[in-house]
């Protein structure tokens, strides 16, 4: 992989997150709560994967993104049409997709099962456990890659128009698919991230994580650790 300039990306760097028993009466007049602390994260670490005029990258796929063969998840992909990976629920807090990521063909039909998430959870987070939102996103990814039926690039606008239910009779995209992975790279609160990785395994959802991660200072944090999960993609199979 090339190396990363961080000073590529022209927006700003995210502010240092100064916990509520530190904060004088400056800091009591910014926004401090969970969202405010992590939207700047993840943008910058998306911005840092799709920005294109990379000076390190080869000309014609400037972009990460586009060096690695990862296309963006954006409507009106029929991946879409399906529900959960960003919602809300009384109690426990919102979470939202901010990047999903797949590899896929010029005509836009994906080569592989697998999706990439970038996640923006609006509660903190603890080691050992998971959050609702990030088992809800997960599930919900799955289910929408398992349900994605095969449509031509010129039909995907369409399928949005008529709803779901006027494509029924399509076959699905993964039809012999049956591990259905998912790579989810999770922001949560104060200021930190995980990596969960979920799939299914002879009828069961299995899911791994790894420890928190501090995003309190951008000097400190594993930015590029990140970045190389998100940009990776999957391995031929013969590997």
């Amino acid at each position: 992989m090339h190396p990363l300039r961080r000073e590529a990306v022209t927006g700003s760097r995210w502010r240092a997150y100064i916990p509520p028993s530190k904060r004088d009466s400056e800091d009591l007049t910014r926004r401090w709560n969970i969202s405010s602390c992590l939207l700047p994260v993840c943008d910058y670490l998306a911005d840092m994967v799709a920005h294109s005029g990379r000076a390190e990258l080869p000309w014609e796929r400037s972009s990460l993104l586009a060096y690695c063969g990862l296309n963006r998840i954006v409507h009106p992909n029929p991946y879409l049409l399906s529900l959960g990976m960003s919602s809300q629920l009384e109690g426990v807090g919102s979470w939202t997709s901010q990047l999903e990521l797949e590899t896929a063909e010029d005509i836009g039909r994906p080569t592989h099962p697998h999706v990439t998430m970038l996640m923006q959870h609006d509660c903190n987070g603890r080691e050992d456990t998971i959050l609702y939102g990030e088992l809800a996103s997960l599930v919900s990814a799955m289910h929408a890659r398992a349900n994605q039926f095969m449509v031509e690039k010129e039909e995907m606008e369409r399928v949005f128009d008529m709803g779901i239910g006027a494509y029924s009779d399509k076959p699905r995209i993964f039809s012999r698919e049956t591990r259905f992975p998912v790579l989810q790279i999770s922001f949560l609160g104060p200021q930190h991230a995980r990596v969960l990785y979920a799939c299914m395994d002879r009828g069961h959802i299995v899911i791994r994580q790894s420890k928190l991660y501090s995003f309190e200072r951008d000097d400190e944090a594993p930015l590029d650790l990140f970045i190389r999960i998100l940009a990776s993609k999957p391995l031929p199979k013969q590997l």
